[in-house]
């Protein structure tokens, strides 16, 4: 039968590791196309052998596949672009020229135009006054970037009603500090905004998916330190 076999198609190819697949195209001298269906995730990395040990052969077979090869006729990446459009454009420029890379699943539409320069590239920075604060025992915190933070996620929340936009989880707030982290997540809950946003370190997050993301840098040594309340009084922007 491998010599009548011209089209295959692997379904829950994210479990296949590489020498497998490899067997399946030397075994079939007629193959004319190699479908692979399936999600690296899935791929079962066993703890028996050391990833840095593991041969090659043994790695998934959709993390081999090398996408700028002429031979690869279609790529189509689900859950990976589950992203703003603007994104996914800035990536298959600047990454994958040759290609034509689609959002498949966008998330809801949300009309942020008003709080982007550039609704297109749907990244905004805020450039904050004053400086850190140490928080014991080894932690740190910004009370500027924090106010910042609060007053963007009252912005979205005063056009964009929870009930009907926002789902649990759908904004996360970054910090690089437990610090920041903590201070955030205390001003969320007095603004009763915590059942809606999600606050987490940098290094905790995993499998998270938010269409929106407020990311606290915390790092900032401007001199001049301004209270909260002067910088309201001042009128500075957000």
């Amino acid at each position: 039968m491998a010599n009548y076999i011209s089209h295959i198609v692997i379904d829950e190819a994210g479990r296949m590791p590489f020498i497998e697949a490899l067997n399946i195209v030397v075994e079939t001298p007629n193959l004319k196309q190699l479908i692979l269906n399936g999600d690296i995730q899935q791929y079962p990395y066993h703890h028996r052998i050391r990833l840095e040990q593991r041969p090659e052969c043994y790695d998934n077979v959709l993390k081999m596949i090398n996408l700028k090869s002429s031979e690869l006729s279609y790529i189509q990446l689900n859950s990976t672009f589950l992203m703003h459009p603007g994104l996914v454009k800035i990536m298959n420029e600047i990454f994958y020229p040759n290609r034509n890379l689609i959002p498949l699943f966008p998330p809801e539409s949300l009309d942020l135009c008003h709080h982007f320069r550039h609704p297109n590239i749907p990244i905004a920075f805020h450039a904050v006054e004053g400086g850190d604060e140490l928080f014991p025992p080894t932690s740190r915190r910004n009370q500027h970037q924090n106010y910042i933070g609060i007053k963007i996620i009252q912005q979205l929340f005063e056009n964009y009603h929870p009930a009907h936009q926002f789902r649990a989880g759908k904004i996360l707030v970054l910090c690089n500090y437990s610090g920041q982290r903590r201070m955030m997540q205390e001003a969320l809950k007095e603004k009763g905004y915590d059942r809606w946003v999600k606050v987490k370190c940098v290094d905790n997050v995993v499998g998270e998916h938010s269409d929106i993301v407020i990311y606290i840098t915390t790092r900032a040594y401007d001199s001049e330190f301004k209270s909260i309340e002067e910088q309201e009084a001042s009128g500075s922007e957000f």
